[in-house]
């Protein structure tokens, strides 16, 4: 039986004893690393889905068609990532590979961020508690062994305008070494990742790529967050390298002295500067929120005490007065 069957501009995919169906004359919902995504859905129950078609171009490269299948594979189960459903493809070696996936209902986090109206007090701490949920999936990540390797903004949903999760595992990257023949997880091609949040060693075949890599992008994503600005955007891709090897995030209104220096930590140039897990980064962040939050003075104590203590004398006194 063939695992994929064209009807006119409606192509189906057999998988794991399921069909699923998308329109390919539709305009895709979105465009990962690789390839293009397209809304579909289970041809039995209707119910919809994601499903991704690799780019012609990547799909015939062994390293990138291994990445593909490795992405299809990941069927882990965790609230701030996308639960995997399986893929198909033509032939074993050559041809388009799809990714099917649950489709989620939601904007990116960039995008929710502009349409909400924080009071200007509240506005860093909120932003920082949402993105929070990131650093989670990341850990749970690491703790299988897989790097992400593309973390930004556009790659993280928020979903019913609550729960929070990691798109577009395309690249992800086995930490020891990705596919046989690869060099430290490198692409043969080039670079990993998405340029302007892409950390040194994602250029360089220089150093392993790891959790470390990780942190460093999403140091740059939630800078971005909060600002509204990369710091790392250039005219080429070499000035963005540059800037990657040599620019410190900048100081800005809207970055509090304590996260700021916890976002430069995060994304240090070397690695080993780095936090070295995704939990750490993340109580670095909570505690620099805690730094933030101004602490109740204590004379404003000493005068809530007399305020209790003076209540409770007015309520004896009219205790005893009724007797």
């Amino acid at each position: 039986m063939q695992n994929v069957v064209r009807q006119g501009n409606i192509i189906y995919l057999h998988i794991q004893n399921e069909w699923y169906e998308y329109n390919e004359s539709v305009a895709p919902v979105g465009a990962g690393a690789m390839g293009v995504v397209y809304l579909g859905k289970n041809s039995r129950s209707g119910q919809r889905v994601a499903i991704k078609m690799v780019r012609e171009q990547y799909a015939n490269n062994p390293e990138i068609r291994e990445r593909a299948i490795l992405e299809a594979s990941l069927m882990f189960m965790h609230s701030n990532l996308i639960e995997m459903l399986g893929h198909c493809e033509l032939h074993p070696h050559q041809g388009p590979i799809w990714i099917v996936s649950k489709f989620v209902q939601g904007i990116t986090i960039d995008k929710f961020i502009k349409s909400q109206h924080y009071a200007t007090t509240q506005r860093t701490a909120h932003i920082v508690r949402m993105f929070l949920p990131v650093l989670d999936a990341l850990a749970y990540l690491h703790s299988k062994g897989i790097c992400h390797l593309d973390i930004k903004p556009s790659n993280i949903m928020v979903e019913s305008g609550r729960n929070v999760r990691v798109l577009d595992l395309g690249i992800a990257n086995i930490a020891n070494g990705f596919a046989e023949g690869s060099t430290n997880g490198h692409d043969s091609h080039g670079y990993m990742g998405t340029p302007n949040y892409a950390a040194p060693e994602q250029f360089t075949h220089e150093s392993q790529l790891s959790a470390e890599t990780d942190i460093y992008e999403a140091g740059v994503s939630l800078y971005e967050l909060l600002t509204g600005k990369n710091p790392f955007a250039a005219r080429s891709l070499h000035e963005t390298m540059e800037k990657h090897r040599t620019v410190c995030l900048p100081a800005n209104e809207n970055v509090p002295t304590e996260l700021l220096k916890v976002l430069r930590k995060a994304t240090a140039c070397q690695q080993s500067a780095r936090y070295q897990s995704a939990q750490e980064f993340k109580q670095a962040l909570l505690a620099a929120l805690r730094d933030k939050e101004p602490s109740v003075p204590i004379w404003a104590w000493v005068l809530l005490g007399l305020s209790a203590f003076m209540v409770i004398i007015l309520i004896l006194i009219c205790y005893l007065q009724m007797r």
